[in-house]
């Protein structure tokens, strides 16, 4: 399931875009905390510190539903590659490996390519 979920082209991008997106929103953070020490009175500091506060919860719950959007999009492909796959090799079940002690035939070399 790792080898899959790392030759997703999917994960790969939903992974690329988290990073980025958290970079600038580590610059937005930076710019919001010089905005509120710029203000003159505690209550203008207040009223900033709870409007930054409200836009961040919206940025991390955005950037949060983007990737699980991304991530369930790629386990809804891996599932329909394998269960291909399996299909034309005529199995019926297809297990982790890591739920295998003995037995079984790894058929993950054969799905890795498939995977975008």
């Amino acid at each position: 399931v790792n080898k899959l979920a790392t030759s997703s082209n999917v994960i790969k991008q939903a992974q690329k875009t988290r990073e980025n997106q958290t970079k600038e929103m580590l610059k937005w953070y930076d710019n919001a905390v010089d905005d509120i020490k710029k203000q003159q009175t505690k209550e203008k500091q207040e009223a900033l510190i709870k409007k930054y506060e409200e836009q961040l919860t919206n940025k991390k719950n955005t950037i949060k539903d983007a990737y699980t959007k991304s991530i369930t999009q790629a386990d809804s492909q891996i599932e329909s590659v394998v269960t291909k796959k399996a299909k034309e090799l005529g199995y019926d079940i297809v297990l982790r490996k890591d739920a295998i002690l003995v037995g079984g035939d790894d058929i993950t070399a054969q799905i890795v390519p498939l995977v975008k």
